[in-house]
């Protein structure tokens, strides 16, 4: 058990429970309800109208000096069908998770991590990304159909990993939480896979191991993939561990130094948190044992060492189990004997 408070079910909320990631929702109910070309132009005279850009560059029309702009329109039915659409995604996961109640949860107007002295923006790369356009207005639709809970100073991953550990300590609560984010896989309880369709129940050290798709890919769950992203980072969230070493020595590498499949190997046969953890403490202690300071994304000079870039990573990717959890990681090293 645990002496911290964790999170409370809202009143409204009973039976079995499905914890949504609303965010995700959010967005593959609203991608449906617009559509998506690029319109070509040559200086402001609108030539064409392709499917995208593969299409228009495959097509006969193709010049490299025009102009190509993606375009988005609302289709007319859009707000009957967001109602529509959401109800459907969501009773067939809670028929797919056999659970009655939905629970949505959204991410909140400001995120702690965004205050942590990264030196690269964190979530950068999503800033120019295009996003739907009804996106806000299916977010503020959820409450009106089901109990919806916004995060405060923290992401709904935050509060996924809230409900998830809480299904973890108290097995009577019948949680299951909903996302396809892999943050979750490193929280103990029950997650559920949107995507995949399939209920897994995290515990423990974990594991890690290796998906061959296109590239090679670390995957795992427990403990030891918390461990893998404190080597490896999260692309997806634009950031990297070694983002200062690469930053101290020049290094215009954009993806991480440690491959996926370097970390799987540092990891895979490691059987106790001591033996992750003296990994990981080694890897910072190599990159960082000559820095004392170092540069944030507003240009700020920061004042630090290896433990405390270290610290700054744990906070980047630990997901809170109830409110204002943190890993203290100086004194995890200290209390392990690890030095």
């Amino acid at each position: 058990m645990t002496d911290h408070k964790l999170i409370d079910i809202p009143e409204n909320v009973s039976g079995s429970i499905l914890v949504i990631d609303g965010d995700f929702l959010a967005f593959k109910v609203s991608s449906v309800l617009e559509t998506r070309c690029v319109k070509v132009f040559d200086k402001d005279e609108e030539l064409y109208t392709f499917k995208n850009k593969t299409a228009f560059k495959k097509s006969d029309q193709y010049n490299p000096e025009f102009i190509v702009k993606d375009s988005q329109v609302l289709k007319s039915n859009y707000k009957i069908s967001m109602t529509y659409i959401t109800k459907s995604i969501v009773n067939n996961l809670l028929k797919s998770s056999n659970t009655t109640t939905p629970l949505i949860v959204l991410g909140g107007e400001t995120n702690f991590r965004d205050r942590l002295s990264l030196p690269v923006t964190y979530k950068g790369n999503r800033i120019d990304k295009i996003r739907p356009l009804a996106l806000k207005e299916t977010k503020n639709n959820f409450s009106k159909l089901y109990a919806t809970i916004y995060a405060e100073d923290e992401e709904a991953d935050d509060l996924i990993s809230k409900f998830q550990y809480k299904s973890y300590i108290e097995k009577n609560k019948d949680i299951i939480v909903c996302t396809p984010d892999k943050d979750a896989k490193g929280t103990p309880g029950n997650l559920f896979h949107p995507e995949d369709k399939y209920l897994t129940s995290i515990e423990g050290l974990g594991f890690v191991s290796i998906k061959q798709t296109s590239k090679i890919k670390l995957i795992g769950e427990g403990r030891k993939f918390f461990y893998s992203q404190l080597l490896t980072g999260d692309p997806v969230d634009n950031y990297f561990p070694c983002d200062i070493y690469k930053q101290k020595n020049n290094v215009s590498k954009k993806s991480a130094i440690l491959s996926d499949f370097k970390v799987f190997n540092l990891l895979k046969d490691l059987n106790t948190d001591k033996e992750c953890l003296k990994v990981i403490k080694d890897v910072y202690y190599n990159w960082y044992k000559d820095v004392s300071f170092w540069t944030d994304y507003n240009g700020n000079k920061v004042e630090g060492d290896w433990l405390d870039i270290l610290q700054m990573y744990c906070d980047t990717v630990h997901m809170r189990r109830w409110d204002n959890d943190r890993i203290d990681i100086k004194k995890v090293l200290s209390d392990m004997g690890i030095t």
